[in-house]
């Protein structure tokens, strides 16, 4: 036997059916939304987890700790290592200035102002640049400067290698800079006891 109902017939039906649904089957539809505290089991939550900062993020991050400034084109130079600007005092770490006053005497007996030399170099290295440093830490009054750059130039190892300023015994690559400096007798290092003394000059 072949029933046929139309559209009209169908639909009451349907309307029947949907509102004599079970109680207990709506119930048991659990909503993911609720005004009550609920703990939650991590172990059974299988959500897709985020993965680690990638290392752009990482190198952006460890460039904003860097100490950057763009100094004046007058900086006060107490040493080839200390100078001042805008009214505070910076030391560059990791290297032994040559003294403001020390006068070098070379093989021939010939004497010059080796200090100032050295000063004066640090000062036109430094003078109306954007100095970047790794770390900036308060010593006393001064602030000390470390691993600090100048565009492409380090500005330790540019001030050792030219032999006005010696390197701390820590710094590999800055030693290997000031034997250099010393072995072609750049900057203090054309004075005599000063290149028989190395590094305890």
């Amino acid at each position: 036997m072949k029933i046929s109902l139309s559209l009209k017939q169908i639909l009451p039906l349907l309307l029947t059916v949907m509102t004599t649904v079970s109680p207990a089957f709506v119930g048991a539809q659990e909503s993911p939304w609720t005004t009550k505290p609920v703990r939650i089991d991590r172990s059974k939550q299988n959500y897709e987890r985020l993965p680690p900062p990638d290392s752009t993020a990482e190198k952006r991050e460890a460039e904003e700790r860097l100490f950057v400034k763009r100094l004046p084109q007058q900086i006060t130079m107490e040493d080839s290592a200390t100078f001042r600007a805008g009214g505070k005092s910076y030391i560059l770490a990791g290297i032994k200035p040559v003294p403001a006053d020390r006068i070098c005497a070379s093989d021939t007996g010939s004497r010059w102002p080796c200090g100032r030399a050295a000063t004066l170099f640090a000062g036109r290295l430094l003078s109306r640049q954007l100095l970047r440093c790794a770390l900036a830490v308060q010593e006393g009054e001064g602030i000390r400067l470390s691993d600090c750059e100048i565009g492409q130039k380090n500005v330790q190892a540019e001030i050792v290698a030219n032999g006005h300023a010696f390197a701390s015994p820590a710094s590999k690559d800055l030693n290997a800079a000031m034997e250099k400096a010393r072995q072609t007798r750049k900057g203090v290092w054309r004075d005599k006891a000063c290149f028989k003394q190395g590094g305890n000059c």
